[in-house]
């Protein structure tokens, strides 16, 4: 949460730009390597955040790493949220990689 805090007031400061998208990188990478259960609302809304900025758009890291933490996440519906972000990805990019479709197949 802390860290979460970190980038806002850094966002703030300095808005959205390809800098900044690493640094979301890193704390999505981090709420997927964490085992929480608040971590895929948490992603989503770092994902929905980024996919509204005009400044920078999300990459193949930042679909990767939300779909290593649905594939992670112990809910049950994790899987029907990582099929649709993989269709989104498909119809409007950036597009699947290997490893985007091996966060898919881990979370069935």
């Amino acid at each position: 949460v802390f860290a979460e805090e970190l980038v806002t007031t850094m966002t703030t400061q300095h808005g959205v730009d390809d800098s900044v998208l690493a640094v979301y990188n890193a704390l999505i990478h981090c709420w997927a390597k964490s085992g929480e259960r608040d971590a895929v609302p948490r992603v989503l809304a770092i994902l929905r955040y980024l996919e509204a900025q005009t400044t920078v758009q999300p990459d193949i890291k930042t679909y990767t790493n939300v779909l290593d933490c649905l594939a992670k996440s112990r809910d049950r519906q994790s899987h029907v949220e990582a099929e649709a972000l993989l269709q989104r990805m498909e119809e409007s990019g950036p597009p699947p990689n290997v490893q985007a479709y091996t966060s898919l197949i881990q979370n069935f």
